[in-house]
């Protein structure tokens, strides 16, 4: 396990601590002298709540010992929380970054792999964002005839699966494909990360948007291509015509052999699974995790505490 910091300045206050260790001895002192004008020692030391033993000619007052380790802890936990702790635990974790390109032209209706392609494409999308480490950065773009950004680059998980179920088929004639890895490519150049693309797609692409240029975009940004041509052997029917829709498979074998990708023939939904989770490639390393919002809580819950402990068991006499 490591703990790093993503604003380290911030425990510079943590040299503070002595300062309070001083303010709270000043305080006892004042405290002390005040007590000293309090005519009844013994109704003093029943309200301070201090021991029966009676010093000669004056009370013994309470150091408050446990209230001033309790402010202490509330104090350090927030300057933690402001410096981002980050807590590096032994997990699975993956050093990409993935933009994922589904096709949503109306041959993804084609139910040659149920529901159909579309959904089974929607499904395995939302299978390896459950699967990626909560830090992995992860875009969506689908395409027909034309091109949307759904979701640029995030680690919200939740936004990434609300996303993705709300796609809908784009009523665009074409696919262009090429448009799509450039957009996608856009949107990974300024990742640290492994820079990924999944294309998903049935078709072919019949757009006039350069296929080579998009290659050559994607190779000259670092970005792998990992392509997924879904669909059966004997192609699919869209349901209410006579439309079959067929693979061009040396196409996408063409993309991810010069982007380093690697290209999967999907003929099933549990083809799309298996082929996300290869893509995704989980191995031991370190996970981060950023605890500084359960500190942040913790810190505030103690201020609420000392609140009510200082109104009541450590309340100072007048």
């Amino acid at each position: 396990m490591q703990i790093t910091f993503q604003n380290p300045a911030f425990l510079l206050f943590l040299s503070a601590i002595p300062m309070f260790i001083i303010f709270h001895i000043l305080s006892l002192k004042y405290v002390k002298t005040k007590a000293l004008m309090f005519a009844n020692f013994e109704a003093l030391q029943r309200a301070l709540s201090v021991t029966t033993t009676k010093l000669p000619g004056k009370p013994k007052i309470s150091y408050n010992i446990s209230l001033l380790l309790f402010r202490i802890l509330t104090f350090t936990l927030l300057v933690l929380a402001l410096s981002g702790m980050t807590v590096w635990i032994e997990g699975q974790g993956t050093n990409q970054s993935f933009m994922l390109n589904i096709d949503s032209s109306s041959s993804m209706l084609a139910e040659d792999i149920q529901p159909t392609r579309f959904q089974a494409a929607k499904d395995a999308a939302l299978t390896l964002i459950s699967k990626t480490p909560e830090n992995t950065k992860i875009g969506i773009v689908s395409f027909s005839g034309t091109v949307f950004l759904i979701q640029p680059l995030t680690t919200d998980k939740f936004d990434l699966k609300q996303k993705i179920n709300n796609l809908k088929i784009q009523m665009f004639s074409g696919t262009d494909i090429a448009k799509a890895i450039i957009e996608s490519t856009n949107n990974l150049i300024n990742v640290n990360t492994s820079r990924t693309i999944i294309l998903i797609t049935d078709g072919r692409h019949t757009q006039p948007t350069s296929m080579d240029e998009a290659i050559s975009y994607a190779k000259k940004n670092n970005v792998i291509v990992h392509t997924l041509g879904i669909g059966s052997k004997k192609g699919g029917r869209i349901e209410g015509t006579n439309l079959i829709t067929s693979l061009d498979e040396d196409l996408l074998k063409k993309i991810a052999s010069e982007t380093n990708g690697k290209y999967f023939h999907i003929q099933s939904a549990e083809d799309l699974q298996n082929a996300m989770l290869k893509i995704l490639d989980l191995q031991k390393t370190l996970v981060p995790y950023n605890i500084s919002s359960y500190l942040l809580f913790i810190s505030l819950f103690f201020l609420f505490i000392e609140w009510g402990l200082i109104n009541t068991k450590f309340r100072n006499m007048p």
